[in-house]
């Protein structure tokens, strides 16, 4: 049988009780959260710039509210009656959110969300139970050693915390974003399925996050990035992408199994080490990297259509490149999507739009400003370089490479040999022979095992000494 208290059951006491705690946790938690974080929001969306800060706060309020109370009851007890009293926090926690959900349900805020909802709830009443079973019950046998932060178990416990918020606030934001760009489906028509929104759908390109990463990142990266403001839209479009998929509870969490052999990737950038990397230290991996994505793809521009098309798209020396601002900036909004491929492995992704908010952030740095003609310093053709000198050079196509300034080379010498197994390395051989301080080199054009092409502007050799070498002089 039950004790009494007074002519109340005690059974049903605590019940009342724990009602009681639950009802004030409600109002205390809505009431105080704008005073414990400014954009906190109970039913508002979660892709706000805050969202896993609100998250965290939904989380971990209520729980924290009750363990105090409980913790405070349960000591008081004590004093008055020399033993600790028995109330446990789960209980409280768990009729807080039977309420909380009556309350979102009513005003119709919960059908859209119920499973992020339900994430809330198992991890705050989880929460609860932990503090039950190790902190209530042993605050009095150990005290406050029970928080000791050096326990590798503690900083695995607050990874999953940070992890776990994390994948709710994705959860929600793809949800969300699929709702809003899917839709449903007409009566008596099956919408075809679309991944549009997978991945892509909740990067965070506000000027807040942006800012972020400048503030943090931008000044450690080489001085390339800030020559190329293409190059640099590029790197902080990757960031802002791999920190979507990847949140900060996430990396915390990769990196206590990367001590394990668990993880090989760890930081914002996803780089691969044999140890955990700081977000710092993966952004200055990845800039190196990024350097090579885009060394890659003005190799594949310059001989593109898109380039070759106009007479001073872009052209190189063995320093530094320099392109048209306009041409290359459209050629890259279209294609972003596939050069992040070099990164991710995968070019079906629908990221282009993430590029373009980056670099407008970029440019209203710049006052809105934009040069006509970037220069950056980069070797991006270093062997086709050695035979210009110090002369800018572009190409023709796919095989031929002039001079910049477009020399008239009807008026020069054309040096030819067609052969099977004919490659790069025997125009190196040639120019070794023919080149003076008068001689410039003003066309080449390789096709490997097919054909050579080089045009000079004059020549002051012999020429049966090159006919030896299987080159011939041919009128143009």
């Amino acid at each position: 049988m039950s004790a009494n208290y007074g002519a109340v059951p005690l059974d049903t006491l605590i019940a009342v009780i724990n009602c009681l705690v639950a009802a004030a946790g409600v109002c205390v938690v809505r009431r105080f959260g704008p005073f414990s974080l400014s954009s906190y929001c109970v039913e508002d969306e979660y892709d706000s710039e805050g969202s896993k800060e609100n998250i965290s706060y939904r989380i971990l309020a209520p729980s924290l509210f009750c363990i105090v109370v409980v913790l405070l009851a349960n000591g008081l007890t004590g004093a008055l009656h020399g033993e600790l009293g028995t109330l446990a926090s789960f209980v409280p926690t768990l009729m807080y959110w039977v309420i909380l959900s009556t309350i979102k349900a009513s005003h119709h805020k919960l059908w859209d969300r119920v499973g992020p909802h339900l994430i809330e709830a198992f991890l705050s009443c989880l929460i609860s139970f932990a503090a039950d079973c190790y902190v209530i019950g042993a605050v009095a046998k150990e005290g406050l050693a029970v928080f000791d932060q050096s326990s590798i178990a503690f900083q695995l416990e607050v990874a999953l915390f940070w992890a776990l918020v994390g994948v709710t606030s994705t959860l929600f934001l793809r949800r969300r974003y699929r709702v809003r760009v899917g839709g449903a489906a007409p009566a008596g028509r099956t919408r075809a399925r679309s991944y549009r929104y997978y991945t892509v759908g909740t990067v965070d390109t506000s000027e807040k996050r942006l800012a972020s990463y400048e503030q943090r990142f931008g000044k450690n990266l080489p001085v390339r990035y800030k020559q190329d403001i293409l190059l640099r839209a590029l790197f902080f479009s990757i960031m802002a992408i791999e920190d979507s998929n990847r949140p900060e509870g996430v990396r915390m969490l990769e990196r206590v199994l990367c001590r394990f052999g668990f993880a090989s990737t760890t930081g914002i950038m996803q780089q691969k080490s044999a140890r955990p990397l700081s977000d710092g230290e993966s952004a200055l991996l990845a800039a190196e990297y990024i350097c090579g994505m885009w060394d890659d793809y003005l190799r594949a521009y310059a001989k593109s259509g898109s380039a070759t098309e106009g007479e001073d798209n872009i052209s190189f020396t063995g320093r530094y490149y320099s392109y048209d601002f306009q041409t290359m900036r459209s050629s890259i909004e279209k294609n972003f999507s596939l050069l992040y491929g070099d990164y991710c492995a995968t070019r079906l992704l629908n990221a282009n739009y993430v590029f373009r908010e980056v670099l407008a952030y970029e440019l209203r740095n710049n006052y809105g400003l934009s040069t006509t003609r970037v220069m950056a310093a980069g070797s991006i053709f270093p062997h086709e370089a050695m035979w210009f000198g110090l002369r800018e050079f572009c190409w023709n196509d796919s095989c031929t490479v002039r001079l910049f300034d477009r020399p008239d080379v009807l008026q020069g010498v054309f040096l030819v040999k067609r052969d099977e197994g004919t490659s790069a390395d025997e125009v190196d051989e040639l120019l070794r022979i023919v080149l003076t301080p008068k001689t410039k080199v003003w066309l080449v054009q390789v096709i490997e095992d097919a054909s050579l092409e080089v045009c000079l502007s004059e020549l002051d050799c012999d020429e049966d000494e090159l006919g030896k070498l299987g080159w011939e002089v041919a009128s143009e």
